[in-house]
């Protein structure tokens, strides 16, 4: 790992550089920007206003995660992980970090069945009878 003089070893300007690559390198699209660096933000204040996104660890990614697992979505919590991936991503080609905490997570996300299954599982409830109905007398229940 080399020193970082460019700023990458705060989130602040860690961040600010990944915006950029996103940018020029990826043309990720102004709502991606927006939404990774929401998120990355989002890390950075969880993990203290000073810092090093070097130091971060898995653990500290998995509490993360898990403290914004009430209240948000599978999908919400997958675009975070893939935030904090591609952000170690970045680091990582930059050498301001050995190794990507993120790797090993996982988010956790169903995945849809095909559209194969589902229909062919629609096809199978509607071939089925309609139940027959249970008619009941009316009872007094004084």
């Amino acid at each position: 790992m080399k020193a970082s003089p460019t700023g990458l070893g705060t989130f602040a300007g860690a961040i600010r550089a990944f915006d950029l690559s996103l940018r020029a390198e990826r043309n990720s699209s102004p709502e991606t920007r927006r939404a990774y660096v929401s998120d990355l933000r989002q890390l950075a204040t969880w993990a203290g206003a000073e810092a090093d996104p070097a130091r971060v660890t898995s653990v500290g990614i998995r509490g993360f995660l898990a403290s914004l697992h009430r209240g948000r979505g599978p999908a919400t919590l997958a675009r975070k992980l893939s935030a904090i991936r591609a952000f170690y991503a970045f680091l990582m080609r930059e050498g301001v970090c050995a190794a990507d905490p993120s790797a090993k997570t996982t988010s956790g996300r169903w995945r849809s069945m095909p559209w194969s299954m589902k229909r062919a599982g629609n096809m199978a409830i509607s071939a089925r009878p309609a139940p027959t109905r249970i008619t009941t007398t009316t009872a007094s229940w004084a």
